[in-house]
């Protein structure tokens, strides 16, 4: 696989990630609207955490293919 076509894949796996804070966020208000436990609304925080860690993995992977030769 070329560099392009696999920044492009990380690129598209990183939309699907964002789709899944959207996903928390929107479970968050939610929960809060129904008056849900704090640890349901503390367990979606800590997935939209390490949703984001993951992205800038990924992002550190475009990175690192970019400034192969």
């Amino acid at each position: 696989m070329d560099k392009k076509s696999e920044i492009e894949n990380i690129k598209k796996r990183i939309e699907q990630e964002k789709g899944k804070i959207k996903a928390c966020q929107s479970n968050i208000a939610h929960f809060r609207r129904s008056g849900r436990a704090t640890y349901q609304i503390d367990g979606e925080k800590k997935k939209i955490e390490s949703i984001k860690k993951t992205i800038s993995k990924m992002r550190e992977d475009i990175a690192k293919i970019r400034s192969k030769k």
